[in-house]
């Protein structure tokens, strides 16, 4: 296969550049989306969300028998759905424990661009990345995949984190499994009450990793976040620092594979698993074949 690494950094960069209007950041988007298709060597490739919105997902089926769920895998900020570094060891390998994946490519976010300050501009980004959170869910139930967790790196992990502290109603998430609960592009999100407040309303079980080499700042806010869960009592929390990893997790990827199956492989049998009602087919539907 032609290496496409140029063209894959080239629509990267262009997606994130700041000064581009919306419609040349869609066209950049879906540029990078057809250079990882063309690359994708596991999984399939998903057009998921509305058809005049949809952007790319993708699924790789669990290698055993009897699957436990799936695990929708947010990215970091200016990445891609297959990042080689923890996106992309993740999503392949925990199709080995029994889980189906679901990696989706998340809205470009001009990290310095000082417009993307007004809060009305961050609450219109906030509200694309929670649909397209919520077309990943809708795919997954079509695949008749329901007991779902949410796992995010770094702002990814943010955007996770606060699509949980939102559900209502319908818990479409049994667990959150945050990597690096942290990322500056938006100074408001990690204003440390800011956290407390979004943590505070996650009520799931809920995994926080942190790599132990993040500055002192980060490391205090990991350890705010466990003070206030711990606070409130709530025992389906988990906090573990990663030894000698840094936000990128890079050479981490195995002990994070090893956490994360871990950790789910001890919560899966009692997680609350989201069945949609059954339906009784049409008097005049077709026997399948």
């Amino acid at each position: 296969m032609k290496n496409s690494l140029p063209a894959l950094v080239a629509a990267l960069a262009s997606m994130c550049a700041s000064q581009l209007s919306l419609a040349e950041v869609s066209l950049a988007e879906q540029r990078l989306s057809n250079e990882l298709k063309a690359t994708l060597t596991e999984g399939i490739a998903v057009a998921l969300g509305e058809p005049d919105q949809t952007f790319l997902g993708i699924f790789s089926e669990a290698r055993i028998k009897k699957p436990k769920g799936g695990i929708i895998l947010l990215h970091d900020a200016n990445t891609h759905a297959d990042w080689p570094e923890v996106i992309s060891p993740l999503r392949r390998q925990l199709t080995l424990y029994g889980w189906h994946t679901l990696s989706i490519q998340l809205p470009a976010i001009p990290q310095y661009d000082t417009a993307m300050r007004n809060p009305a501009q961050w609450e219109s980004l906030e509200q694309n990345i929670q649909r397209r959170i919520q077309a990943a869910i809708q795919y997954c139930r079509s695949k008749r995949i329901f007991n779902l967790v949410l796992l995010g790196h770094q702002f990814g992990a943010l955007s996770a984190g606060r699509y949980v502290a939102q559900q209502r109603g319908d818990q479409a998430i049994s667990a959150l499994v945050t990597l690096n609960l942290y990322s500056s592009v938006n100074p408001d999100w990690i204003e440390p009450e800011t956290l407390r407040k979004m943590i505070a309303n996650i009520k799931i079980a809920f995994l926080d990793l942190v790599p132990s080499q993040s500055p002192d700042y980060v490391l205090q806010l990991a350890a705010d976040r466990k003070a206030t869960m711990n606070k409130l009592g709530y025992d389906k929390y988990r906090q573990i620092h990663i030894i000698g990893a840094d936000y990128s997790f890079r050479g981490a990827e195995r002990s994070l594979i090893s956490r994360v199956q871990t950790w789910l492989a001890r919560l899966a049998p009692s997680m609350e698993v989201q069945i949609a009602p059954a339906t009784t087919p049409p008097t005049n539907a077709a026997k399948p074949r």
